[in-house]
């Protein structure tokens, strides 16, 4: 990936399951990871980006928002 202060991630339209660097739907494209995100990448499962497709219900989330999205099951998320 490109040069730069923060790490890259695989960027994705839909939710994944697995390894996001292997996955079949991964075109290949990428983001750069920095500030708040990035502070948080240490305590993720096989991250990735997802880029939200549509208007949150509740309001919180916009299309086109990136989203750092972590693997790992956490029984007191909102959503998994």
């Amino acid at each position: 990936m490109p040069g730069g202060s923060g790490d890259w991630l695989p960027l994705f339209s839909d939710p994944i399951e697995g390894e996001p660097n292997k996955h079949p739907k991964w075109s290949g494209a990428g983001i750069e990871v920095t500030g708040v995100a990035a502070a948080k990448l240490p305590m993720t499962t096989l991250p990735y980006i997802l880029k939200y497709g549509r208007n949150d219900r509740e309001g919180r989330l916009k299309q086109g928002d990136f989203v750092l999205i972590s693997q790992a099951r956490f029984e007191d998320a909102e959503f998994q």
